[in-house]
C-alpha cells in the first residue's frame, strides 16, 4: 500500500478533519483493556484526498461514556487541526477558518456547540474543553457526518471491507499495483 497525492480539480480550500473513537472495546491486556481508541485523519481537500496527518491510538484514560470517548479523540484532532492550520498559513497555501471537523456522535457535537445538559457530562475534564474553545472563537466548525462516511473510522475499528476499500481509497492509500504514473508526453 501507499498514499498517493493528486492535484485537485479545484482550488484547495485547506484542511479538513475527521475523527472517531471506539468506546470501551473488550481487547487488550488486563491493565489497558476498555480504553477507547482515537483515530483521526486530517487532509488537505474537503473530499479526504491528500492525507496530512492522522493516528490510531489508545487513549490514556478509560472513557466513562463513548461521548466522553468522542470529545476526546475529537479534542485531539483540533490540537493536531490547529498546527496543520498554521503551517498552511505559514506555507502560504490555501487555508480557511474555520476549520471543518466532521464527527459522528451527535452527543459531542451538542456538547461543544452549547453546553446542555451539564450535570451529565462533569466527568468530562477541563482538557477536552479546548474543542468547546476552538468552536466558540470561530476557528472549527464542528458537523455530523454519518458513520458510513465517517474516514476515521479506518483508524479505530474493522470495518466490513466494500465500506473499507471505498474509505482506504478516498483517503488516497491505494495498492502499488493500482497505481499508475502520469508520464509527462513525449516533447513536452
Amino acid at each position: 500500500m501507499g498514499l498517493v497525492y493528486r492535484r485537485p480539480d479545484s482550488i484547495p480550500t485547506g484542511p479538513t478533519i475527521w475523527s472517531d473513537a471506539t468506546w470501551a472495546p473488550d481487547y487488550g491486556t488486563y491493565y489497558d483493556n476498555y480504553r477507547s481508541t482515537t483515530g483521526y485523519a486530517i487532509s488537505g481537500n474537503a473530499d479526504g484526498s491528500n492525507l496530512l496527518s492522522w493516528t490510531a491510538n489508545r487513549q490514556p484514560i478509560v472513557a466513562l461514556s463513548s461521548s466522553e470517548s468522542e470529545w476526546y479523540a475529537a479534542s485531539e484532532a483540533a490540537k493536531e487541526a490547529a498546527y496543520v492550520s498554521n503551517l498552511f498559513t505559514d506555507l502560504d497555501l490555501p487555508n480557511r477558518e474555520p476549520l471543518t471537523l466532521n464527527c459522528d456522535n451527535q452527543s459531542t457535537i451538542k456538547q461543544t456547540i452549547a453546553a446542555v445538559d451539564q450535570r451529565n457530562s462533569r466527568h468530562i475534564g477541563m482538557r477536552h474543553h479546548y474543542l468547546r474553545f476552538q468552536c466558540h472563537v470561530g476557528k472549527l466548525i464542528i458537523q455530523f457526518v454519518p458513520s458510513n462516511q465517517q474516514l476515521a473510522d479506518l483508524m479505530t475499528k474493522c470495518v466490513p471491507q466494500p465500506l473499507h476499500e471505498r474509505l482506504r481509497t478516498q483517503l488516497g492509500v491505494i495498492r502499488r499495483s493500482d497505481f499508475i504514473p502520469v508520464v509527462p508526453a513525449v516533447g513536452s
